[in-house]
């Protein structure tokens, strides 16, 4: 685990690795000339796929990165995150991705908030079947303190008061495969980048039922859909539950549709 050295300089790193750890010195370079490189995910991924070595040695790791920087893409974040080879966690549990989340502000220099990663067989050791998970930690008293910061700052500079954060449109789909998880990510993104709070259903294999229970278990007032008809169309469609009315939508004009709607809902 080389993360707590991060703050070392790679010489004393090294000599740690090589004196106390019996390490062969070109084994440490070759480890140090990995763990120091970070960047861009889709870059650096690039790069490290010339290493036919690192390849072969890496087994799905790549195709699996690979996915989630897809993923990560098709929701708008990517420039939000770094790939870095130098982050290293819980070892004897830890199976896939690991990652950490930090606070970047001009303010204030926090550090990291929360973090975790893939585990396939930590649940298996205290029960009787394998439950693969993908599990995160916060610094809650940290997370909770910059929010309540937060909000005094926007509610003494806007005036007015705190209020519960609500959910106005919910994006699902009838039908599964990840070509309809990308949509439903780049819709959600869109609609996060006009104020519009919404979730989605991030399973690969949606069920239409339970996705239409969760939403009237909610309350959301509604609902974007959109199915592989839609894709080929370019349209979703756009329920408004309260009305029971359905509307077949552009995509390049579901904000100004949904806003419309709301309006006034939020009046």
């Amino acid at each position: 685990m080389l993360s707590p050295y991060v703050k070392m300089a790679w010489e004393e790193v090294k000599k740690e690795m090589v004196d106390a750890k019996g390490l062969d010195e070109g084994v440490a370079d070759a480890i140090g000339e990995l763990v120091r490189k970070k960047g861009y995910p889709k870059e650096l991924l690039a790069e490290l796929k010339t290493n036919s070595k690192l390849v072969e040695s890496c087994g799905t790791g790549f195709e699996e990165m690979e996915r989630l920087f897809q993923y990560l893409e098709s929701m708008n974040i990517l420039e939000s995150f770094s790939f870095d080879l130098s982050l290293a966690r819980g070892l004897d549990y830890y199976t896939g991705v690991i990652f950490e989340a930090v606070l970047m502000s001009d303010e204030t220099s926090v550090g990291s908030i929360a973090a975790g990663g893939r585990y396939d067989h930590l649940v298996g050791k205290f029960s009787r079947r394998e439950v693969p998970c993908v599990g995160c930690s916060l610094g809650i008293e940290r997370v909770l303190t910059i929010m309540r910061e937060a909000e005094l700052e926007m509610v003494a500079e806007k005036g007015g008061k705190i209020r519960v954060p609500e959910i106005d449109v919910y994006v699902g789909s009838p039908s599964s495969g990840e070509r309809l998880l990308n949509e439903r990510m780049r819709i959600c993104s869109s609609l996060w980048e006009a104020s519009i709070r919404c979730e989605l259903n991030y399973s690969l294999n949606p069920k239409m039922n339970r996705q239409l229970e969760y939403v009237g278990k909610q309350q959301i007032p509604l609902l974007v859909i959109v199915g592989e008809d839609e894709l080929e169309k370019g349209v979703v469609q756009l329920k408004d539950l309260a009305k029971k009315k359905n509307h077949e939508v552009k995509f390049e004009e579901l904000v100004a549709s949904i806003k419309t709607i709301l309006e006034p809902i939020e009046a």
